[in-house]
């Protein structure tokens, strides 16, 4: 194994000029001692949903490697309604300002709220549903895009709608966001951040899961809403697993991004153009890199908090891959 893992974290989001810091390799050995246990724990019994052992079972491992056939073919979706959730640092703001183009392209009609969504309840689930047959009652192609966790608008009157969205390798996503929390030059993301956890440790900032450090943030996001996904665990990671592989219709990686991109063309070709369009626009993004340098026990420690984000990941990038083989991106 190399001793020391080399992170470069692009902050294509936004083009923020972030402070670098390098950690020494005793700076998160001591989390390793905490009493704090990771939020996902792959010790427990599995989740018994019909013929499987995860919800994803049924999808996975039956052809071509592990991908069901549903994921080996190149049919674009007609939905009238796509649900764009904004995952914390993984290129969300770059990826509206490209909605945004793509809105004055296809035609469609796009809303950005910039506001978080993480405490929905069924109200603001049937408010969401209402909203977007309200957007598409007259034909018209719908997008909505903000920070919010997966709702199941299953059961709420909208039936022609599909979700997309993007993650992030996570130590990298991790990284990112702690220093995004604490160097950012925006006042309103300083206002966010404990005065007492302004200069701390990123070892302080993991061990306490303060401010943009949150353990498995993207499995929550799949997850969703309910009181399960709030306690993570392992039926946590298995119904984010179960939405990621049936509910959205593309989930990018923000390291394979004109793959990425070209497959979201292929998919959903009402709301996203192809070739030189998407190609012109990943030259104009501002990759401002700064590199970490974090030993292996460093290394060890972020990938233990966010295991459960690393197999979701994982199971992200598998499925990307065979859908794009089956467009003939691959």
């Amino acid at each position: 194994r190399l001793k020391k893992l080399y992170v470069v974290a692009t902050l294509a989001a936004g083009g923020w000029l972030l402070l670098c810091a390098a950690f020494s390799s005793s700076t998160l050995s001591r989390y390793s001692e905490s009493k704090s246990k990771p939020s996902h724990a792959h010790t427990a019994p599995p989740v018994e949903r019909g013929l499987g052992t995860s919800p994803t079972d049924d999808v996975i491992a039956t052809v071509d490697g592990g991908v069901a056939s549903e994921w080996l073919n190149c049919t674009p979706s007609q939905a009238q309604a796509v649900f764009f959730i904004r995952i914390a640092k993984c290129a969300s703001t770059a990826l509206v300002e490209l909605l945004r183009s793509m809105s004055r392209q296809k035609g469609f009609l796009l809303e950005f709220n910039p506001g978080g969504a993480y405490e929905w309840g069924p109200r603001e689930v049937g408010w969401l549903a209402r909203h977007s047959l309200e957007r598409t009652s007259r034909g018209s192609a719908f997008l909505y895009a903000r920070h919010f966790y997966y709702a199941d608008l299953r059961g709420q009157g909208l039936s022609n709608y599909t979700y997309v969205t993007f993650v992030r390798e996570p130590v990298s996503r991790f990284l990112s966001s702690f220093l995004y929390y604490h160097f950012s030059s925006k006042r309103h993301i300083q206002a966010l951040l404990d005065p007492t956890h302004r200069n701390e440790s990123l070892a302080a900032c993991l061990r306490g899961q303060h401010e943009g450090c949150r353990w498995n943030l993207m499995t929550q996001y799949f997850c969703g809403h309910g009181p399960e996904c709030r306690a993570g665990g392992q039926v946590a990671l298995e119904l984010a697993k179960e939405h990621l592989a049936q509910q959205f219709a593309v989930v990018g990686l923000v390291e394979e991004m004109e793959l990425s991109l070209s497959l979201l063309s292929s998919l959903l070709p009402r709301y996203f153009a192809s070739g030189p369009e998407l190609a012109k626009w990943l030259r104009t993004v501002n990759k401002n890199e700064r590199q970490l340098v974090l030993s292996e026990e460093e290394s060890e420690a972020i990938m233990e908090a966010n295991s459960a984000d690393l197999e979701l990941y994982q199971l992200a990038r598998q499925l990307l891959h065979s859908r794009a083989k089956a467009c003939g991106l691959l």
